[in-house]
Order: structure tokens, then C-alpha cells, then sequence
């Protein structure tokens, strides 16, 4: 399982990413879909927010892809 950190930073990464792409209404709707699943992790952090209660999108940036699944590309 991925740390709170590492999932804070891929998770910024992803917002940049995306507000560098030109305005429309889906990458409006990503990056706030990003941002709330960010105050999600950050309120597990600090305890106001079981792992248990986030939402799915939320949980599974803390999952690691295994070996497999990337071997050979």
C-alpha cells in the first residue's frame, strides 16, 4: 500500500497535468473530482476520515500495481 504522501504527490501530479489541457467541462469535472478525492487523503491523514469511509477513486490510489502487471512494457 502506497503512503499518504506518495498518493498526495500523484495525486498533484494529475491535477497539473490536467490544467495544463485546454478548459472544457470534463477536465473542469476531473480536476475537481481530483481535488476532492486530494482533501480526502489529506483529512484520512489527519484523522478526521477513516480509509474505510473515502470514496472508492479516492481508496485506490493507494493501491501498487504488482510486478506482473507492468512486466514487459
Amino acid at each position: 500500500m502506497r503512503t499518504c504522501d506518495r498518493v498526495l504527490e500523484t495525486i498533484d501530479a494529475n491535477i497539473k497535468m490536467f490544467e495544463g489541457y485546454p478548459s472544457s467541462a470534463h477536465n473542469m469535472t476531473t480536476i475537481e473530482s481530483l481535488k476532492n478525492q486530494r482533501q480526502q487523503v489529506v483529512d484520512m491523514q489527519s484523522g478526521k476520515l477513516a480509509f474505510k469511509d473515502m470514496t472508492y477513486p479516492a481508496r485506490e490510489w493507494f493501491t501498487e500495481m504488482p510486478s506482473w502487471g507492468t512486466y514487459g512494457t
